[in-house]
């Protein structure tokens, strides 16, 4: 049923922007603009417990090229689209696996007074929706706590840790292809709606081929440390409340997603996966706080010894600004279960401090200290997984 009502909003949508021949020969021709960003950062990291104590100077690059579309018809219909292709593609991940992909997300968006329809590799609605209200992804003035924490304290000295920072509700569809609708926003609510056939990003996503996971990127995809299994079928709901009350900006937001997920080759539904998370902000005068929450359960892990596993993220922060300054600070607290065997939960707990200076339009200046902390499930000779980092990073970022 939700797939008959999704479908019908997408042939709904592509009947209201529908225009006779005359009118398209006057509309304007469809331009083409670049954007994307680049940052450079310099980084040194202290860690001690399990992994031995190691002290490391780092040097990062990380940059993205946004290459966008836009057309605008007569009827006032606005047509978008965007491929990102990401800087480093021909490098290998942390761990030295697969190469990262070419491409990051690529999508075509139809906006109009009945909404938003977005059709291609992006993320889902309850992802969205959630995550410019939540913790530290609303208030992070420098490099972002959830997403970045790994890269100054990998888990690859540790036997089977499961590292969870992310408020952010992907039950491993990251930038699969698939359809998002957006109502129009009326005294600030909104509405959204996602549906996912298949899992495998750059699969076609019909039966067949998503189930098989037979696309051109058709291997058994590691997304933030969890091995997708044949999921399919899933869709994401999502709710956001964004007003404003004299000087005081509100933002909340909650989100549900699900997904079906076979047994071997078959059709066969083990226990589905699900989520929700939720989040609120609130800014007047240069301050802002927000605090995001996200619960999953039923996910596969890495580990061979777990076949599911529960998780929860807890995220908050604040930032100040004043003039072209801003400083914010970030906890993040995540526990996930790992291995069947073993008692308890392995524990992530993130604090940062950050500082940013913006020395020109799209320029901006960063600086970071870090502490990260891992603690692993199980006691004794069981509770090895445990590691404690202290780190420092600083960056230019150049956005165009």
């Amino acid at each position: 049923m939700k797939k008959q009502l999704l479908a019908t909003t997408a042939l709904a949508a592509a009947g209201m922007f529908a225009v006779s021949g005359a009118a398209m020969a006057q509309a304007s021709k469809p331009t083409l603009s670049l954007g994307g960003w680049m940052e450079g950062i310099v980084s040194a990291a202290d860690t001690d417990e399990n992994q031995a104590d190691q002290a490391t100077v780092g040097v990062i690059f990380d940059s993205e090229i946004h290459i966008n579309g836009s057309a605008t018809l007569d009827n006032g219909i606005r047509i978008t689209g965007r491929v990102e292709l990401e800087g480093q593609s021909g490098g290998r991940d942390i761990a030295g696996g697969a190469s990262r992909n070419t491409i990051d997300e690529a999508w075509l968006s139809v906006n109009g007074s009945f909404g938003q329809v977005i059709i291609g590799g992006t993320d889902n609605a309850a992802f969205q929706e959630v995550t410019r209200y939540s913790g530290s992804w609303a208030t992070q003035v420098g490099q972002n706590a959830a997403l970045d924490a790994g890269d100054f304290a990998p888990t690859r000295g540790l036997t089977t840790f499961q590292r969870e920072t992310q408020t952010r509700l992907s039950l491993g569809d990251g930038d699969s292809e698939k359809i998002n609708y957006f109502t129009p926003r009326i005294a600030g609510f909104r509405l959204g709606a996602s549906y996912m056939p298949s899992f495998a990003e750059g699969t076609p996503d019909t039966d067949s081929g998503g189930l098989a996971n037979a696309g051109p990127n058709g291997t058994s995809a590691q997304r933030h440390g969890f091995t997708d299994e044949a999921e399919h079928e899933g869709y994401a709901l999502s709710a956001s409340f964004d007003q404003k009350f004299g000087g005081v900006g509100v933002g909340l937001a909650a989100g549900y997603a699900s997904v079906h997920r076979t047994a071997g080759a078959g059709f066969v539904e083990e226990s589905n996966p699900e989520g929700y998370s939720f989040a609120g902000s609130l800014s007047f005068g240069g301050f802002e706080v927000a605090a995001g929450y996200r619960n999953e359960s039923n996910r596969k892990t890495a580990n061979a010894a777990a076949r599911i596993r529960n998780a929860e993220v807890f995220d908050a922060g604040a930032k100040y600004t004043f003039g072209a300054n801003h400083i914010s600070a970030g906890y993040i607290r995540g526990q996930s279960e790992d291995s069947a065997a073993v008692s308890g939960t392995d524990d992530t707990t993130v604090n940062v401090v950050s500082y940013r200076r913006d020395l020109g339009p799209g320029v901006q200046y960063r600086l970071n200290l870090w502490r990260i902390d891992y603690d692993g499930e199980g006691e004794g000779a069981a509770g090895t997984d445990d590691a404690e980092t202290f780190a420092v990073s600083t960056s230019v970022r150049l956005a165009f």
